[in-house]
Parts: structure tokens; sequence; C-alpha cells
């Protein structure tokens, strides 16, 4: 399988190599940071969760035939903290990132740079009604040793503006390192693109 790189060109190839297949499969594997809970934290009334994405990896793709296709990628570090906070539409005003730290289990810490940090994200519409949200994701990223760190303990100073007033609060998440796979069977090309750039569905940050 030859690997490929995730550009826009790299996806217009593949894509005029698959009009000629109609069916195949996309797998992919990441090292991933999997939190320990997936509940949302209430602040200001607004409910917050965090998420380490990763920004590395590779894709590839082999044709059996011209008729079945293989697509893969996989995903790894270096990671991208990401702070979504799901709030009510003419309510809930901006975000703000105060600080960010991590602790793995090794013992080792990294703390983010004030200047990495945006003043405000501010609150948008999304597809439900009445909804709104508001995504930070760093400028700088977190590159962990998978192997050898461990669990990473992710801290977040923030601020959740409403109309009337301004609330702090830390959000302290701990993510777990696994490797996870999945497989997808697919026949329409626009899955494939999607897939090999990495691209996600709107609103697909809202918390859940």
């Amino acid at each position: 399988m030859k690997s490929l790189p995730r550009s826009a060109s790299s996806v217009a190839l593949i894509g005029a190599s698959l009009l000629l297949t109609s069916c195949g499969h996309v797998r992919e594997k990441s090292r991933a940071y999997v939190p320990s809970s997936t509940e949302a934290t209430q602040v200001n009334g607004a409910r917050v969760i965090t998420r380490l994405d990763p920004q590395g990896g590779d894709s590839g793709l082999s044709l059996s035939a011209m008729v079945y296709f293989a697509a893969s990628f996989k995903t790894e570090g270096p990671y991208q903290v990401v702070v979504a906070a799901q709030g009510r539409e003419g309510v809930h005003q901006w975000l703000e990132i105060k600080s960010v730290r991590f602790l793995t289990a090794t013992g080792r810490t990294q703390q983010m740079p004030a200047s990495t940090f945006e003043e405000a994200v501010f609150f948008e519409s999304t597809s439900v009604p009445e909804t709104v949200q508001a995504v930070y994701r760093s400028a700088m990223q977190f590159t962990p040793d998978w192997e050898q760190d461990g669990a990473v303990t992710l801290d977040v100073d923030l601020v959740i503006a409403d109309r009337t007033r301004r609330v702090p609060a830390r959000i302290r998440q701990t993510f777990r390192p696994e490797e996870l796979t999945k497989t997808e069977f697919v026949n329409v090309l626009g899955d494939i693109g999607r897939a090999l750039t990495g691209n996600r569905a709107k609103g697909e940050d809202l918390v859940e």
C-alpha cells in the first residue's frame, strides 16, 4: 500500500481512481487519548468537555482489479487541546481560556504559555435549535511519549460569560492512551474524501 499525504491534491488523485470502483472499506487506526469520563462539566449553565485530538499520521490506498478499494489512515500525535462549550442562544456569550497544563503518569508537566490563548471564543449558532457552542482549539500542540508517559491529566482554567456575569472554573480530565481501530464499508466517493482528509461533520464538537 502506497502512503499518501493528507492534501487536496492527493484526495483528488484518489477520487479519480475510485471512480472506477464500486465499493470498498476505510480503516482508521488511531493512537488516541480516551477520557476517563464522558460526562460534561457544568459551568455557568453551559456544558463543557475537553479532548486531545491527534494531528499527525498518514494515509494510503490500494485497488483490487479496479473494482474494490481499501483505504486507510493512521492518526497519532502531536495532540491539539479542544475545549467545547454548549450553551443557550441569547444567554451565553463567550468562552475564555486562562491556562492549560498537562501532567503525565511519569510526572512530566507542561504548561502552555498565556500568549497562545485567544482573548475570547464567542458562542455561535448550531444546527440544534436554541443551542450555541464555543470551541477553543489550541495553537500549541502537546507531544507526549505515547508509549512511556501513560495517562495524561489535563487541567484547563477557563471563564464562561453570559449576559450578566463571568464565571471562572477549572476543568480536570484524565485521558488514558489507547490504540483504536475502526473499519467502515462504503460505496460513496464523498465518504472516502472525508475520511482521508480527516473532515468531520459540522457540529461534531457539540457536547452530548
